[in-house]
């Protein structure tokens, strides 16, 4: 398998919500297998409407364990506060312990991509 080159890897990640989907996806649940199915690129592409403003309003209807909670509740925020970090966003959920897991999961993304930016204003300074 190739190396990817970070430099285009972290351009497709901030320009494809799927791909950073994806990628969000392996970070929380290492070891896990992703199964890209038409539904999850239907979702993807929807949120990257949403978050370029296309879309206003979006209810997600699916069952249990379909990624609609990583992708809408954690990726989506993150991926958003990636590009503007001065964005307020509202999670809400339908009991305690989803919201609680989700804003442990949403800060560990987060704080993943604050030291992915830092590396790399260091390897820029360093080259």
């Amino acid at each position: 398998m190739l190396a990817a080159d970070p430099t285009v890897l972290n351009a497709v990640l901030r320009r494809d919500f799927a791909s950073f989907l994806r990628k969000t996806f392996h970070t929380l649940t290492p070891g896990q297998a992703y199964v890209p199915g038409w539904h999850i690129h239907a979702i993807a592409h929807r949120l990257q409407q949403v978050h370029t403003g296309q879309v206003r309003r979006l209810v997600i209807n699916m069952p249990p364990r379909s990624l609609k909670s990583i992708a809408a509740s954690v990726a989506l925020p993150a991926y958003i506060l990636g590009h503007d970090p001065r964005r307020r966003i509202i999670c809400v959920s339908y009991s305690t312990e989803p919201s609680v897991d989700q804003a442990r999961q949403q800060v560990g993304e987060i704080e993943l991509g604050i030291d992915a930016i830092q590396a790399a204003i260091v390897a820029a300074a360093d080259g």
